[in-house]
């Protein structure tokens, strides 16, 4: 898929994951990926309360006032007066990773509830980073000591690295294997790309296959060398009948991948493709 066939919105979208990393705007993208789902939706208005969000943080947070602090007061402002919270009772509704419908109910998951702390943060010049911890993503304040974390799901709660890893044992159950990187920042480009991953995995669990092939193809806009989602995009278009534009993706995987049972899978849809 080259630039010239993509959509308006598609084509904003890979401008700005194509930007250098710390010109990638979050917010931006978010909202582009959302108007996969909602295309009438006016990005500008969302970034606009973006604005708003920001201007009332401003008068209320004293940002000389050390990291802790300055992290609490973003977190009291988010969480109880603007309302903000995680999602429990339909965690893996898709809606939950869409920025807007985020916004409107106040409610969504670690992923999107992360992206709009650090973007109202931005916003007030507070570089919250972005930490892609497995089964749970936090935000962080780095200080010159040891950094601040917030969970945005959690009521915006506020801990340091032993609070981390004791959300990631819950998370797990006491059986993952915690190490010290996986609190490290990601960059804004995988944070994307988990918000895509995300979206993918609920549409197809759900056997949505067209809302998941939209999904797909905006990865490959994000990471068009990534040769698993080539893959998963010919077989999704192979799924909805789409042979002619399937083709070209299975035969790239049948090509470059490697061995094992997903290429067995891509053999066996080249097959049927061609006996049509």
């Amino acid at each position: 898929m080259v630039a010239s066939d993509l959509s308006p919105i598609r084509r904003l979208f890979a401008a700005n994951a194509r930007r250098r990393e710390d010109r990638i705007d979050l917010g931006l993208a978010s909202l582009l990926i959302a108007c996969e789902e909602y295309p009438r939706l006016v990005i500008d208005d969302y970034l606009e309360r973006l604005d708003q969000m920001a201007a009332a943080l401003a008068v209320e947070i004293d940002l000389e006032a050390g990291p802790e602090n300055v992290a609490r007061s973003i977190a009291a402002f988010m969480a109880q007066e603007q309302g903000f919270d995680g999602e429990t009772e339909d965690y893996y509704n898709p809606k939950n990773s869409y920025l807007n419908d985020v916004m409107d109910r106040r409610r969504g998951i670690p992923i999107t509830l992360s992206v709009l702390y650090m973007e109202v943060a931005r916003r007030v010049n507070v570089p919250l980073l972005p930490v892609s911890m497995p089964g749970h993503f936090l935000v962080k304040l780095p200080t010159e000591a040891e950094p601040v974390f917030i969970d945005a799901f959690h009521h915006g709660n506020v801990t340091d690295a032993d609070g981390a890893r004791r959300l990631f044992d819950q998370v797990y159950h006491g059986r993952g294997q915690f190490t010290e990187s996986m609190l490290g920042a990601c960059t804004r480009r995988q944070v994307i790309s988990r918000l895509l991953h995300n979206l993918k995995a609920a549409y197809v669990q759900a056997d949505d296959y067209e809302r998941a092939l939209r999904t797909v193809e905006l990865l490959t806009i994000l990471v068009p060398w990534d040769l698993d989602e080539v893959r998963d995009r010919g077989l999704l278009r192979f799924r909805l009948g789409r042979f002619e534009d399937a083709l070209p993706d299975l035969q790239a995987y049948a090509q470059y991948g490697p061995p094992g049972p997903e290429i067995e899978t891509v053999r066996d849809a080249l097959r049927r493709i061609r006996s049509t």
